[in-house]
């Protein structure tokens, strides 16, 4: 299967939903589901994601896993600093991330939604990851295996 447009010359090879361009180094998948778009492109060193169901990006985060204290650390680069939702999107990311660090563009439409409706987007997103980094040769979990996710302590706003 070819793509028309920009990047015609990738070749992609579709799994269920999956899409993995190769074009050599890196590599990367997109997949798109309850309509979140998720790109990842690995690199040596870390994994860049962007998650997007504007079509744009709203704020840019670097997280990764602190082996001292055996925690996610989240430091948001670009947007709302003090977004609780952001935080946790980062450090459920970075949970899946198999070690790597990340650095993650997203914008998602949370406005007006409750907060169960908010952590089930979260879910979706967080899902769409993990099977996309999983490795190969894994078996994929069942659709249980992510992790229920609390609210982010403190006021919501």
């Amino acid at each position: 299967m070819m793509v028309d447009g920009p990047g015609a010359d990738l070749a992609v090879v579709a799994k269920g939903d999956k899409v993995a361009h190769r074009d050599g180094f890196p590599e990367v998948l997109s997949v798109a589901r309850a309509g979140v778009e998720l790109i990842v492109t690995q690199f040596a060193d870390r994994w860049v994601v962007y998650v997007s169901e504007l079509a744009k990006v709203g704020a840019i985060l670097e997280c990764h896993k602190d082996d001292r204290v055996n925690t996610y650390t989240v430091e948001v680069l670009l947007g709302d600093r003090e977004d609780q939702w952001s935080r946790l999107l980062g450090r459920q990311l970075a949970s899946k991330s198999r070690g790597k660090p990340l650095v993650v563009m997203f914008s998602l439409d949370l406005r007006g939604l409750e907060d169960a409706e908010i952590m089930a987007k979260l879910r979706v997103v967080i899902g769409m990851f993990a099977d996309l980094v999983r490795p190969s040769d894994a078996a994929a979990p069942a659709a249980s295996a992510v992790p229920p996710l609390a609210p982010p302590p403190g006021p919501i706003a």
